[in-house]
């Protein structure tokens, strides 16, 4: 399951649900999307003037059955 982690400064606004590309439903795993080649999550966010936001992006990578163990990635976002 990929999940996205928003580390917002004080005084951000969050306006929106995330949105994303559709995926398939997990035949192993109902209730899950899969998601195959590149996908795009967006949101709107109003932040202060010159504010870093803090991301945290938790997924996990699959070829056929075989799935990687679940990684992550943390980056800090600047204007």
């Amino acid at each position: 399951v990929t999940a996205i982690e928003l580390d917002l400064p004080a005084g951000a606004v969050d306006e929106s649900d995330w949105a994303r590309d559709k995926g398939i439903p997990s035949l192993e795993h109902p209730g899950t999307m899969v998601f195959m080649g590149t996908v795009a999550f967006s949101k709107s966010i109003r932040l202060p003037a010159d504010a870093d936001v803090g991301v945290k992006i938790v997924y996990q990578a699959c070829q056929g059955q075989i799935c990687n163990p679940p990684d992550s990635i943390s980056l800090t976002l600047a204007p």
